[in-house]
């Protein structure tokens, strides 16, 4: 499958797949509309990377619920999608003020991505959930955005990205 721009599972938006020259991968740009499927190539050849940041001065601290952007737009993943494995690379230690908060991260039902973590453990690099296996592994039933929900006590401090493998299956 190719996507284009009038695939209906990106809403006329087409990611395009850069190298990300820090990481080394081939992420997805979800910052831009891209209009010229020839950017994006054929999915059906391989697996690609959503790489998604984080940072409380950003994104916000608050207890509740924080969806991931790009350039001020929600990062959309369209329904079919086929998260595989990940992980997320701690650039900044989370920290609150009486060092009890606690975050946990889902695409598609709570927990799936990360299941709820003291802020303290995320820290360098961290698992999480999917590790590529079709038991840890989940496809979207619905077009949807990455939340990072932060619980218990409001973050003060830290910044990390996330990355995601996955492909792009055959919408449900």
């Amino acid at each position: 499958m190719t996507i284009t721009a009038s695939s209906p599972s990106f809403k006329g938006i087409v990611p395009r797949l850069v190298a990300d020259e820090a990481s080394g991968l081939n992420v997805v740009d979800w910052s831009k509309q891209y209009n010229d499927q020839s950017l994006v190539g054929n999915q059906d050849r391989a697996p690609f990377w959503i790489k998604a940041t984080y940072a409380v001065g950003v994104d916000g601290g608050a207890i509740g619920v924080h969806y991931l952007k790009a350039d001020g737009n929600d990062i959309v993943i369209p329904k079919g999608f086929i998260v595989l494995r990940g992980m997320i690379e701690a650039l900044e230690l989370c920290d609150s003020a009486a060092d009890g908060s606690s975050i946990n991260i889902k695409v598609e039902s709570a927990d799936d991505v990360l299941a709820t973590t003291a802020e303290a453990s995320v820290a360098g690099l961290v698992d999480i959930v999917p590790v590529g296996t079709a038991a840890t592994s989940f496809k979207l039933t619905a077009d949807r955005r990455i939340a990072v929900e932060v619980e218990a006590e409001a973050l003060t401090a830290g910044v990390f990205t996330l990355y995601l493998e996955g492909v792009v299956g055959t919408p449900a």
